[in-house]
Order: C-alpha cells, then sequence, then structure tokens
C-alpha cells in the first residue's frame, strides 16, 4: 500500500486497504483473484510496518487453484524497464510461454466484430455450440468483470497508465491453462492508484497501443469485442449482475466489503502512525533530522485515516455505482430495455415488477434470448409470480422490438 501512504507518498488519503479491498471485489464477483491478509511486521523487536501479504498470480498459483502442473500454465506479465525519466513497460511470458497469447492477439486485429471471429477464440462455433477441435484463448466472462472492476476503481494505473498518457500498459497478470478448456484470465494487481476520485473515468476510449503485440492489454481486447453484438449483450447482463440489486459493486456490498478490512487495520494504525506518521517522501530540511514533520504534526489514525474513511463512506461508495453508470451509459454500454426488478414474497412466490415491453422468463436454466437474438423455444411471458422449485433458477428479460433488456436471475430460497 505504499502508494498514497504516509511512510512514502506523504499522502493523507492513505486508507492502507485499497490494493486488497479492490481484490477481494474481484472475488466477490464471482472471479478468481489473489487473496491476501494484514500483518504487523517487527525487524529485531523494531516494529516495522503494516504490511499486506497476498498470493502472486503466477504459474503456481494457478496450478493450486485450478490444477494441474505449473508447467500447464502461460502467464503474461507487465514488466516496467528503464529510470523514470525513460520508463517504459513491455508485456512477457514469466511463465510458459506467450504463443496463445500472440494468437488471441492476431485474432483480435483481424476483428471480433463477426460471431465467427468472437465464439472462435472461445473455441465455439458461429452458432455459440462448443467445437472441441478449436483451442480456447478467451474467457469472456472473466474479461468483462475485470474490466468492470477497473471503471469501478477508477484505476488509473492499470491495465493502461495514465501516468504515460494512456500510451502505456501497466500492472496486469493474465493466465491460461495450455492443456484445458480457459480462455486466458485477468487479475487484479497493484490497485493503489484507485478509489480516489469520484468522477474517475476510465471507460475510454484510450490510444489503440493494444494493436501492437508488446502493448496487447485487456482493455484495447474489451473495445475488440465490444463490436460484436454477443459480447455487447454479456457486458450489458454482467453490468447488470454487479451494479444493480445486491451486486457487488453496489453501494452496500461495496462499504460492508471495505469495512471489514477498515475494521482489520484500525487497531494496528496507532502503531503505523507511530512509526511513521511524522516521515515524508523527500527530506525537506532540518525538521526532517530530528524526525519532525515540516507539516507541524504526524498523520493519525483519528484526525486523517479517519477523515478518508468518512469520505468513502459518505461520498465515494454511495455515489460511486451511479457515476460509473452513466460514463457506461455514455459509451453504449448499456441494455437499452429497462430489466424487471425481481422482488420475493412473503408466500415464497418471486414476482418481478417493471422492465420494458413484454418480459420473457425460463425456469430450466436456459436464456431467454438465443444467439443471434430470437427469443428462446422455451421462454414465455411473465404473467404473475412464480413459485420457484429447490435448485431452479429463474432466468428474465425485457424484450421489445427485437432488442433485449439484460438478464436478471433469481434462484430458489
Amino acid at each position: 500500500e505504499q502508494n498514497h501512504s504516509w511512510h512514502m507518498e506523504d499522502d493523507p488519503r492513505c486508507l492502507f486497504v485499497r490494493d486488497q479491498f479492490s481484490r477481494d471485489l474481484q472475488l466477490a464477483m464471482g472471479q478468481p483473484s489473489a487473496k491476501g491478509d494484514f500483518a504487523l511486521l517487527y525487524l529485531n523487536g523494531q516494529f516495522w510496518g503494516l504490511f499486506d501479504t497476498c498470493e502472486r498470480p503466477e504459474a503456481s498459483f494457478a496450478a493450486a487453484h485450478f490444477g494441474g502442473s505449473k508447467t500447464n500454465y502461460d502467464v503474461i506479465k507487465t514488466h516496467g524497464v528503464g529510470g523514470d525519466s525513460g520508463r517504459t513497460f513491455i508485456l512477457e511470458a514469466t511463465d510458459g510461454n506467450d504463443a496463445a497469447w500472440k494468437r488471441l492477439h492476431a485474432a483480435a486485429r483481424a476483428g471480433l466484430a463477426s460471431n465467427e471471429a468472437y465464439f472462435g477464440v472461445q473455441g465455439r462455433r458461429a452458432d455459440g455450440s462448443p467445437d472441441p477441435k478449436k483451442e480456447v484463448l478467451l474467457d469472456p466472462v472473466n474479461l468483462i468483470d475485470y474490466m468492470l472492476l477497473i471503471f469501478y476503481a477508477g484505476n488509473y494505473d492499470a491495465p493502461v497508465t495514465k501516468f504515460f498518457n494512456n500510451s502505456e500498459v501497466n500492472n496486469f497478470s493474465a493466465i491460461r491453462r495450455r492443456d484445458g478448456r480457459d480462455g486466458f484470465r485477468w487479475f487484479a494487481w497493484d490497485f493503489e492508484h484507485a478509489l480516489l476520485e469520484l468522477g474517475e473515468n476510465r471507460t475510454g476510449p484510450f490510444p489503440p497501443i493494444g494493436a501492437f503485440i508488446g502493448k496487447f492489454n485487456p482493455h484495447w481486447l474489451f473495445e475488440q469485442c465490444i463490436k460484436n453484438p454477443e459480447f455487447r449483450q454479456l457486458a450489458a447482463d454482467r453490468i447488470q449482475k454487479h451494479f444493480y440489486g445486491d451486486g457487488a459493486l453496489t453501494p452496500a456490498t461495496t462499504r460492508k466489503l471495505c469495512d471489514k478490512r477498515l475494521a482489520e487495520v484500525e487497531a494496528a494504525l496507532i502503531l503505523e502512525s507511530a512509526r511513521w506518521g511524522d516521515a515524508s517522501h523527500t527530506p525537506r530540511g532540518p525538521a526532517q533530522l530530528f524526525g519532525m514533520s515540516q507539516r507541524g504534526e504526524p498523520y493519525t489514525r483519528d484526525v486523517h485515516w479517519r477523515a478518508e474513511v468518512r469520505r468513502m463512506r459518505e461520498q465515494y461508495f454511495p455515489k460511486r455505482t451511479g457515476v460509473v453508470l452513466r460514463q457506461m451509459q455514455s459509451r453504449g454500454w448499456l441494455a437499452e430495455l429497462s430489466a424487471p426488478v425481481p422482488k420475493r414474497n412473503a408466500d415464497g412466490t418471486v414476482q418481478l415488477a417493471g422492465g420494458d415491453g413484454e418480459v420473457l422468463i425460463t425456469t430450466d436454466g436456459t436464456d431467454p434470448r438465443q444467439i443471434g437474438g430470437a427469443p428462446s423455444p422455451a421462454a414465455k411471458a411473465y404473467a404473475a409470480p412464480i413459485r420457484l422449485a429447490p435448485g431452479t433458477r429463474l432466468l428474465a428479460r425485457s424484450h421489445k422490438d427485437n432488442q433485449w433488456g439484460a438478464l436478471v436471475e433469481v434462484g430458489a430460497n
């Protein structure tokens, strides 16, 4: 957490949990991510600070979580080279090789607007059915969820960095199992430069640096995929899932998850303040020789940290969801039709309210919308509250004039 910290960056916005909380959010979205815990470090009996130990997304991590041997995995990461004045970033395979990564890039450069191309990188035929003869290069749900996390957190240092006018890649890991049926998946990493400005907009568009293999990144890939109507519908579905109801990126859920991490570090910040509260990034005068800050007072938990916590609770979490929804709407990524809102009645039935046009539902686990946009033969119009059998899922979409709303899913109690 050293960026925006007391000890290194002399920053009153220090929260101490931004990085790990962002990985917690990726887990809450149903995606794999690096888990972590906080610890107090002592060196020879001297308190050195509050540290965040976490898993590193690499081949051994993938083997532990997804199975197989670490030799089965390709891991692509960004790597900075050069000093601050001439720094640039490159991509490299830190495990395995980049052959599949290059094939995915070539497919994206050729265009993913057609169903043949879009489903092709998923190991599927143009109609969406699995094709065991084709390799799987892309996990589209993971890609969308990763980018939604970037948008929500306002991370301006990943996967492209604003520090270089959004013309450099930085801070992402991509992992794929070569002998499996999983495509590349992306993992949240280095999210210190995130969860800061309420109005931060990372939806782009940014310079098309991803067209070059050395700068290939998930944001550019997302922009190529969004040209395909099936991916665009899937993106609208994931937005509906995470930004509405009790989704992972709603005000109540984000605050609850962050409060859990804040409670873990709260007491330790008294020690952190005593050790580092009067440090500064660069000594600026004789005062530093005596451990005195030029500010006149050290950073403390009760004054500075609690002020930033209040800002997060009163400003960021209540408003950020709506801000990002408006940003994505301006890019045309939200569904044209509003989705029905589910409600559980006292008698155990599920009721659907609102939604534009006709609301089509299924209870057999299939989507009311078929690939291509036609209604599913299993879909029927919603007419009255439904009692779901154990293990049953209700899937619903608004439908009007060949347009579809985002998918709404309700499970049985």
